[in-house]
């Protein structure tokens, strides 16, 4: 399938965004980061109810995105900008 400019993109969906998935991400990461580990400090930083998703695991459900809809393809280069936090149990 081809694309062109404008074109929308079929959709890759995760249905509920697992704290336990950001927990391996942390490790991953080496990003010890307590907001994505502990819900007591989200809560005091007053950023939600909910730990927050770690933004390259956000990165990678965009790039699964696009290697879906181009298979066999390179991404040479990504600019993103995050509007929001991604929290445990969004659909993203």
């Amino acid at each position: 399938m081809s694309y062109a400019v404008g074109d929308t993109l079929p959709p890759f969906t995760i249905e509920s965004v697992s704290a336990e998935a950001m927990e391996q991400w942390a490790i991953f990461l080496a990003d010890p980061n307590p907001i994505h580990l502990d819900v007591e400090v989200v809560k005091a930083k007053g950023l939600g109810d909910r730990v927050i998703n770690q933004g390259p695991a956000n990165v990678a459900y965009m790039m699964n995105m696009l290697m879906r809809a181009f298979p066999g393809g390179r991404i040479k280069a990504m600019d993103s900008r995050f509007l929001d936090n991604v929290y445990g149990g969004d659909r993203a």
